[in-house]
């Protein structure tokens, strides 16, 4: 009788096993929401995994929290993640967020300004940026 009760026990064990693998390759590997609008996501300096794991799933950019933080630490990840802010988006894969936390792919708050030389008219200016040629055209030396 023990040993029937030890073959059940076991098998439930693995069972329940190759339900949570099963769920954690999946939450992994698909996105939160197939139809999300990106949106800012900030990481503050300091911010551990645990915290991050919680805010993406506040936000509705991972289905586990428990999943994210299993996911940074088998990658080896949890060194890599900048802080900084980060275009997200529920279309993504927990991979996808990682890889751009760890990437440093924030977005740049920086603007970038053509500066033209006295003398140029706001239509010849105009004119310049729309073609966005590398090189300036012949009048401005």
């Amino acid at each position: 009788m023990s040993f029937k009760v030890f073959l059940y026990s076991f098998l439930i064990i693995i069972i329940a096993a190759a339900i949570s693998i099963f769920s954690y390759y999946s939450d992994i590997s698909t996105p939160a929401n197939s139809a999300g609008n990106p949106l800012k996501f900030t990481v503050a300096s300091g911010d551990g995994v645990k915290k991050i794991g919680q805010n993406l799933l506040k936000a509705g950019l991972i289905k586990s929290a428990l999943h994210f933080e299993i996911y940074i630490w088998q990658t080896k990840n949890s060194g890599n993640i900048q802080a900084g802010d980060y275009q997200l988006s529920a279309k993504m894969t927990v991979k996808d967020i990682v890889a751009a936390f760890a990437g440093g792919k924030t977005i740049s708050e920086e603007k970038q300004i053509t500066i033209f030389p006295a003398g140029i008219c706001a239509i010849s200016a105009n004119i310049f940026r729309r073609k966005a040629s590398p090189r300036p055209p012949a009048f401005i030396s």
